[in-house]
Parts: structure tokens; sequence; C-alpha cells
């Protein structure tokens, strides 16, 4: 379900010719690149969650004491969505983690409305948003946080959606949190 490619260019031998800032060492790493691509059959892109106890897991006591903990890192739109997103959900608040497990439509609404939350506000917050979210491809970060935007806010532009956020910030979240509806009416 998952390729992972990993491509590095080593340094075979030296040669006389060189000058002082070239590679001297063989099997100096001269470049290298990898690329993590999840492999799915349609519909949106997933990510790894995880239940954790955080208390044992993050020693940062700002983490230990939330109920769920979304890890990325903001402004790598091309990343792979799957490998670029996770979201661990704390055992040490077992009523959360139980109704979690269990697929209580309102707790994953409010987590699947945090992560949407946290990407969407940042991409908005970008100079370039609207530049960058039109070159994202098929499986990445990006595509992912365009499509939620085209649920929550259909037909707004991305600049427009800032302006939401700085403005009126509760408008903004409820809107995100009405497109993170996962189903049922409780």
């Amino acid at each position: 379900g998952r390729h992972r490619l990993e491509v590095g260019v080593l340094l075979h031998r030296a040669t006389a010719s060189a000058g002082p800032l070239s590679p001297s060492r063989v099997g100096a790493r001269l470049w290298s690149a990898h690329k993590d691509i999840l492999i799915e059959d349609g519909g949106d892109a997933r990510f790894p969650i995880e239940v954790a106890g955080f208390s044992e897991v993050f020693r940062d006591p700002s983490l230990a004491m939330a109920p769920w903990f979304v890890h990325w890192r903001a402004g790598n739109l091309d990343g792979d969505f799957g490998g670029s997103v996770r979201v661990y959900v704390n055992s040490d608040y077992p009523v959360t983690a139980e109704r979690f497990v269990n697929g209580d439509p309102a707790t994953l609404q409010a987590i699947l409305g945090d992560v949407m939350s946290q990407l969407i506000s940042a991409v908005v917050q970008m100079d370039d948003a609207e530049e960058s979210l039109a070159d994202c491809s098929e499986g990445s970060v990006g595509e992912q946080v365009r499509k939620w935007m085209e649920i929550a806010f259909p037909g707004i532009s991305p600049s427009s959606i800032r302006s939401m956020l700085d403005t009126t910030p509760g408008r903004f979240h409820s809107a995100v949190l009405a497109a993170a509806r996962v189903g049922g009416d409780e």
C-alpha cells in the first residue's frame, strides 16, 4: 500500500583535478532524495492514526495533557499526505480514546475538524496560497487541503478564507467542523 523511493549519489572515486570545495572522500554523499507515496484506491487521502499514552510518548507537558495531537510540518504542500500527517489520540483520556476507537461520530468530527482547521488555516496564511495549491499533485498535502477548502468554503478563494479566519474565526471554524461531519445526527 505504500512505495518508498530513496535515491542517493555517492562519490565513486576522487579525481586529481578536484578543486578545494570538491568532495574527495570515496563514498561521500553528493546528493539524495526520497519520496514516500501512499497507494490507495480513490477517495480522500488518509493519514496514520495512533492511540497512545501521551504521558509516556511525549515528554512535553503541553502535549501530555491534550486529548489528541496532530503532527505535521507546515509549508510542505507537496509531501505525500499519508506520510506527512499523523494523528495521535491520547489513551490517558480513556473516554475520548474509547469513543474514537468505537467510531463515535461527534468525536471523529471533532478530531477531523481540528486536523482540517490546522491545515487549512496554515495554508491560507501563506502569501502564495493560491499558486501553491494550484501546483499540488495527487495525494499531496496541498491537494487534500484544497479538497477540504472546496467542501467547507465552496467557491471562496484562499484569500477570502484567510480574511474570514482573521475577522470571524468562529465562522471559519464552524464551517470547517461542519465539513468534517462523518455520520449520524448524534
